[in-house]
């Protein structure tokens, strides 16, 4: 059955691999993502008057945005030191914002992705070794996503008891994973989670302060929950463009209004471009 798989495979892919299909099938998908957005509007909504805005909140948001995309940049280059058995290398941070322009841009469903890409122009040992931790990654950021949901949720012991699950679970991945065959040590795991963690608590207080300086008044529980369900929501939807339309469906499901929606993805748009460009550019010129 496999092999059977393998021979369909194959030349799907090979087909997908063609700019000729890559192209209307990128166009296809953006599309869909730019109506979701539209279709999660919300029917009407004031006219958005920017001199009512806090500045300050809002540049502080920006910001805790930039600590909480550095914080998850030193998540990914330790794990990738932790598949590799390797110190970290920060040059692995660079290879974190590289790849963030290319979520809007699907171009690498059926191939290597961005990160594994850049993060071996930084001095990966290989392909394989990235995608093994990106995986090992993916699994330290849902289960710690759901440790915060529950945090701010509290007494939702459902959620708690997936969350435990998925980190054992993951943790078990990434025993397979370990690069030495060697037994892997629980606590480079558990860092590895207390990482993102942390990343999620200063993701919510720049949602907090990003969307109280556009004038939505919500806690810092409330930015909590709602950032960490609609960012893991967008994480999961692999086949809509940086989640767009699918975050911000969250958003509005719990009553965050247009403007704090519309601001929050113009912020993660820019810090994503900009970062990933400054980034590209300083691995390209590493590399020559």
């Amino acid at each position: 059955m496999s092999s059977q798989i393998q021979k369909i495979a194959v030349p799907f892919k090979a087909i997908l691999a063609r700019r000729a299909i890559q192209i209307p099938l990128q166009v296809v998908l953006i599309s869909t993502a730019v109506a979701l957005a539209i279709i999660s509007l919300p029917d009407s909504h004031a006219p958005i008057d920017t001199a009512a805005f806090n500045w300050a909140e809002i540049f502080g948001g920006l910001s805790f945005y930039v600590i909480f995309y550095l914080v998850f940049a030193v998540h990914w280059a330790y794990a990738l030191s932790i598949i590799e058995n390797k110190k970290i290398h920060f040059g692995q941070i660079l290879a974190f914002f590289s790849s963030q322009p290319y979520k809007y841009f699907p171009t690498s469903i059926f191939s290597f992705s961005a990160r594994s890409v850049y993060s071996r122009k930084a001095g990966a040992e290989s392909l394989v070794a990235t995608a093994k931790a990106q995986l090992v990654e993916y699994g330290s950021i849902f289960a710690s996503g759901l440790i915060v949901i529950a945090l701010a949720k509290a007494g939702v012991s459902a959620i708690t008891l997936i969350a435990s699950g998925l980190v054992a679970c993951t943790y078990l991945l990434y025993e397979k994973l370990y690069v030495n065959r060697k037994r892997g040590r629980v606590y480079k795991y558990l860092i590895l989670v207390l990482i993102s963690t942390i990343g999620w608590l200063i993701a919510g207080i720049s949602f907090y302060f990003v969307v109280q300086g556009v004038g939505d008044v919500v806690s810092y529980k409330q930015s909590l929950f709602i950032n960490t369900a609609a960012y893991l929501a967008s994480i999961a939807a692999i086949f809509v463009p940086a989640g767009i339309g699918i975050r911000e469906a969250i958003l509005f499901s719990q009553n965050v209004g247009f403007v704090g929606t519309l601001s929050w993805r113009i912020c993660s748009i820019v810090i994503d471009i900009v970062s990933g460009i400054v980034a590209i550019i300083s691995i390209n010129k590493k590399t020559k």
